[in-house]
C-alpha cells in the first residue's frame, strides 16, 4: 500500500493533446504538462490520428512532469483517453491502422446496415446497453474495416482505444475496461458475444481482455522507463474513458443526487443515480463500483464560442469579454449550439446551429452571451431528461476549460437554476485517472472514498430574479429544434 507521501501520475490522451498531471493523495495538484499532436482528415468524414504521436507526446509529458516530482515518488499511474477512438494492433502490439477518432463519420453506410439488418434490440441483447446505432459506434467501424480494409483487420490481434494503446506501450499488456470497450463486448459480462461477431463476420478475439478500471494491469517496463523517465516497475491501472474519469474527478460515483457539467470542446452533463432513460447513456453501478450515473455528451460546448470568435473575427477572448458587458436578461436572442450536429439528447447528425430572434441592434456581446446561454441550455435539456429540474436542491459540479470564465459560470447557474460548484482542479479527467491509480495502489479502498481528492474552488448561486426570463428563453430553445428538424434534414440531402 502506498503511503500519504506518495504521488499519483495521470495521463489523458485527449482530442488534440496529451495532458499529464501529478497529484498528492489529498487531491492537491503538484504539476501538470501537455504536448500537442496532429489530427488528419484524409477524406470526407475521415478524422484520424497516429497512435505513435500519442506515445511520443505521453513520453514527453512524463519527462516534463518528472522534472518537478521525482519518479521515486510516483506510487501509481492512471490512464484515460478519448472514446471511441479506435485502432488495430497486431500480435506483437504493432499498429496496423491510423486511429479512427470519435469525430469520424466514415461508417454511416455501415450504421444504416446495422439498423436495418440487425436492429437496435438485437444489438442491445448482445452488447448489454442501449446506444444510438450511428457511425461513431464501434460495430459500425468494425464493419467499415471489414469492408474497406479486410487485409488489415485479418492481421489484427485486438481493437484498442487510445488509453489502451498507452497501457500497451507502458506495460506490454493488452487490456481495456468494459465502458471504454462498449460495443466490442457485453457491458456487464465483459465477454465478446460469439453470435454478435459472427453476424459481423469477425473473430470475437478482436475484443481486448477486460479489467476493472482501477485494477493494476501491469507495470512500467524497462524500455518504457528509458523513454519516459518513469521508474521501471511502477504500477499502471487499466484506466477509463475521459468522460468517466471526468465524472470521477467530479465525485459523481460517490453517491446519488449529484449533477455534473464537464466542459471542454464538447460537454458531458449528467447526474448520479437514476434509471436508464431514452436519449441518455446509463452507467450501471457494477461498472462504476459506486453510484450509477445517467449522462449525455454534447457535440459543441466550448467549441461554440471558439467558432463564434473565429466567425466574427475577434477571437475567443474578445468574444468572451464582450459578453461580460451585456447585462443578464437584457436580450431574447437564442442560440442552438448544433454546429456539428448533436449528440445527447436528440442524437441527430443533421441538426444545425442557428440564432433565433436576431435584431439590428444586437452587437458582438449579445451574440457571444447568447452562445454561452445556448450551450448552457443544451445542458439544461440533458439535466431535465435526468430528472433534475431548476430550483431543486441538486448541486452541479463543473470542471474543465469552460469554467475559467466567470461570466459563463454565472450563466450556467442562472440558466440551470441550480447552484454550480467549480472544481479546483480544472482538468477533472486527469484527477479522475489519478483517483483510479490511488485505488489501484491502495491509497483509497474504492472510488467513493477517493472522492476525498475532489476540491471545490468557488460556488455560483442562480439569480432567482432571472428565473422567469431564462424559463421563457428555454421554452423557445426547446421548441426551435422540433420545428426546424425537417428543414435541417432537407439541407443535408
Amino acid at each position: 500500500m502506498a503511503d500519504v507521501t506518495s504521488a499519483l501520475l495521470a495521463l489523458d490522451i485527449g482530442t488534440s493533446s496529451c495532458k499529464g498531471a501529478v497529484y498528492q493523495p489529498d487531491g492537491q495538484l503538484l504539476v501538470e504538462a501537455s504536448a500537442m499532436y496532429a489530427v488528419q482528415r484524409p477524406a470526407l468524414f475521415h478524422v484520424e490520428q497516429q497512435p505513435e504521436d500519442w506515445w511520443a507526446a505521453a513520453a514527453q509529458v512524463c519527462r516534463e512532469l518528472l522534472l518537478t516530482v521525482p519518479a521515486s515518488r510516483i506510487a501509481g499511474i492512471g490512464l484515460c483517453g478519448q472514446v471511441p477512438t479506435m485502432l488495430l494492433v497486431d500480435h506483437d502490439g504493432g499498429v496496423l491502422s491510423a486511429a479512427i477518432t470519435w469525430q469520424d463519420r466514415r461508417a454511416e453506410a455501415e450504421a444504416v446496415w446495422l439498423r436495418e439488418q440487425v436492429g437496435a434490440e438485437q444489438l442491445r441483447d448482445w452488447l448489454g446497453l442501449d446506444l444510438p446505432v450511428d457511425a461513431g459506434w464501434p460495430p459500425a467501424r468494425l464493419l467499415w474495416w471489414q469492408r474497406h480494409q479486410p487485409e488489415i483487420i485479418s492481421r489484427a490481434r485486438h481493437v484498442l482505444m487510445a488509453k489502451d494503446y498507452l497501457l500497451l506501450r507502458l506495460t506490454g499488456v493488452f487490456a481495456s475496461d468494459a465502458w471504454s470497450a462498449k460495443g466490442l463486448i457485453h457491458l456487464l459480462t465483459g465477454v465478446a458475444p460469439p453470435a454478435y461477431y459472427a453476424r459481423l463476420g469477425l473473430p470475437p478475439a478482436l475484443a481486448p481482455p477486460i479489467l476493472p478500471p482501477y485494477t493494476v494491469a501491469g507495470a512500467v517496463t524497462a524500455e518504457a522507463a528509458a523513454l519516459t523517465g518513469l521508474r521501471s516497475g511502477t504500477p499502471v491501472v487499466t484506466g477509463w474513458s475521459d468522460a468517466l474519469c471526468g465524472m470521477a474527478g467530479a465525485g459523481a460515483f460517490q453517491a446519488a443526487g449529484l449533477a455534473f457539467n464537464l466542459t471542454g470542446t464538447s460537454e458531458i452533463i449528467g447526474c448520479s443515480g437514476g434509471q436508464p432513460t431514452a436519449g441518455l447513456l446509463f452507467i450501471p453501478g457494477k461498472i462504476s463500483g459506486g453510484a450509477s450515473v445517467l449522462y449525455g455528451p454534447t457535440q459543441s460546448g466550448g467549441d461554440s464560442l471558439t467558432w463564434f470568435g473565429e466567425w466574427t473575427g475577434v477571437g475567443f477572448d474578445a468574444a468572451a469579454t464582450a459578453a461580460e458587458a451585456v447585462p443578464a436578461g437584457s436580450s431574447d436572442l437564442v442560440f442552438l449550439p448544433y454546429l456539428q450536429g448533436e449528440r445527447a439528447p436528440i442524437w441527430d447528425t443533421a441538426a444545425r446551429g442557428a440564432f433565433l430572434g436576431l435584431l439590428r441592434q444586437h452587437t458582438l456581446g449579445y451574440g457571444s452571451r447568447a452562445v454561452m446561454e445556448g450551450v448552457a441550455m443544451s445542458g439544461r435539456h440533458i439535466l431535465e431528461a435526468c430528472g433534475v429540474m431548476p430550483g431543486s436542491d441538486t448541486v452541479v459540479r463543473a470542471a474543465g476549460g469552460g469554467t475559467r470564465l466567470n461570466v459563463w459560470n454565472q450563466i450556467r447557474a442562472d440558466v440551470l437554476g441550480l447552484r454550480v460548484e467549480i472544481i479546483e482542479q480544472t482538468n477533472a479527467t486527469t484527477l479522475g485517472a489519478a483517483m483510479l491509480a490511488a485505488v489501484g495502489v491502495g491509497v483509497y479502498p474504492n472510488l467513493s472514498a477517493a472522492a476525498a481528492m475532489v476540491r471545490i474552488e468557488s460556488v455560483y448561486a442562480p439569480n432567482t430574479a432571472l428565473a422567469d426570463h431564462y424559463d421563457r428563453l428555454y421554452r423557445q430553445f426547446r421548441a426551435a429544434y422540433p420545428m426546424m428538424k425537417a428543414v435541417f434534414a432537407a439541407g443535408v440531402d
